[in-house]
């Protein structure tokens, strides 16, 4: 399948914002791993989690050696379903659906 440039953009828009990244911290349970004020679990906020989920990319990049195509690998795993779900959206640009069918009368 082929994505148009502005598909591909609203794509990553879509996956790559504070709401989708506190969501895959969540479901994955991150806030375990982690220390907050010397207490073992972080508050329930969504920028909390999303700053997480952005911390592990990081780590999972510098451990990697920065190899790119190992943390691609680790986070398509974990984001896979997410990324289907986006894909398969009908509703996911609906504004630019909107002006490519409009047609002045």
């Amino acid at each position: 399948m082929v994505y148009s440039c502005e598909i591909l953009t609203n794509l990553r828009s879509t996956l790559t914002n504070n709401t989708i990244f506190a969501s895959l911290s969540k479901e994955i349970n991150l806030n375990e791993y982690f220390l907050w004020n010397n207490k073992y679990r972080v508050p329930e906020t969504s920028k909390i989690h999303a700053n997480l989920f952005e911390s592990l990319a990081a780590a999972v990049y510098l451990d990697s050696g920065m190899d790119l195509s190992k943390t691609r690998k680790v986070f398509f795993d974990l984001m896979s379903s997410t990324i289907d779900d986006a894909i398969h959206d009908v509703s996911l640009m609906p504004i630019q659906s909107l002006m490519e069918n409009y047609k002045p009368s």
